[in-house]
């Protein structure tokens, strides 16, 4: 978003008749018919007064945020029942082998997609604790009848897939009362990320094999043992250069993918290789129409473009 200074007037905003992109000094409030403290939202043109930034941010994250959906089975009924939840990173705690201190444990390293099955993996409720709605469906509401509870087991699934995918890897535990340490445990993670396996095949039936295809865009490091300091550095792909960067502060240097692999990572970022509605911006049109009608002549070496 486009923003000046914290607004002081709250109220309903419009563009001026003058209004231009090229000079945002021309937009107004209506209220006040002031130019000043006004911000225009780079996603959908609209502009508003400061104290609305929070809202209209709010809104977007409604619109495009990604569910993920938390499914609870009944085991009395096989009953399932469904709560979407948005969210914008994935948090991947580490298996529970590599949660203990100690050196040989740091020295085995993780595999992402290993954190990830642990994210949508199958949990089971301790103990008669659900209320089933289908096992208490005779009950009344208001009746005397105790509430029938059952066994349960639940699990994470994606629901809707992101353009980018952002992948939180949960470095720091709790180490006594007030104290985090960090996880020094390698996390071992590819250029190609199929996110299939980890979705909700019930709502995503209808897409195509390649929507679940994800390329590594980014990644981002801490550098430090405690959880409240430290410094980040990161590794970006240049898509259009088809190189890696490593970026630390102003410092911007060119590196190759076998460096990026051994880094160890905080925050992974994939982007969607086609998108659900058959778009790709990993890809030129003319590439991605090639990649669409097949040629036997057609070079596939394309498909491996990160974005």
């Amino acid at each position: 978003m486009l923003a000046m200074d914290t607004c002081k007037h709250v109220g309903q905003l419009q563009l001026a008749q003058d209004h231009s992109s090229l000079n945002p000094q021309k937009w107004h409030c209506v209220d006040c018919n002031t130019t000043e403290s006004i911000w225009a939202c780079l996603s959908c043109s609209h502009v508003a007064c400061g104290r609305y930034i929070e809202e209209h941010a709010l809104k977007h994250f409604q619109e495009s945020s990604h569910p993920v959906a938390l499914e609870v089975t009944c085991l009395a009924c096989d009953n399932k029942s469904n709560t979407i939840e948005p969210f914008w990173d994935l948090s991947l705690e580490f298996p529970e082998r590599y949660q203990c201190s100690g050196k040989d444990i740091a020295s085995q390293p993780c595999l992402v997609t290993e954190m990830l099955a642990k994210f949508t993996e199958t949990e089971a409720l301790e103990g008669k604790i659900y209320v089933c709605d289908q096992c208490n469906s005779k009950r009344r509401r208001f009746s005397s009848k105790p509430v029938v509870l059952t066994e349960a087991q639940k699990q994470l699934m994606i629901c809707h897939l992101p353009q980018v995918l952002r992948l939180h890897l949960k470095r720091f535990r709790w180490s006594g009362r007030n104290n985090r340490e960090k996880i020094g445990v390698h996390v071992g993670f590819e250029e190609i990320l199929n996110m299939e396996p980890y979705c909700c095949r019930e709502t995503l039936k209808s897409l195509r094999p390649e929507c679940f295809i994800y390329d590594l865009s980014a990644v981002v490091m801490h550098h430090g043992k405690g959880f409240g300091s430290g410094h980040y550095t990161a590794y970006c792909y240049n898509s259009e250069g088809g190189f890696w960067v490593h970026c630390n502060d102003s410092k911007l240097s060119m590196c190759t993918m076998d460096e990026v692999c051994k880094a160890q990572a905080y925050i992974l970022f994939y982007t969607q290789r086609v998108t659900e509605n058959g778009h790709s911006k990993l890809l030129p049109p003319e590439l991605l129409l090639g990649s669409q009608h097949p040629n036997e002549d057609a070079d596939t070496s394309s498909n491996e473009i990160l974005s």
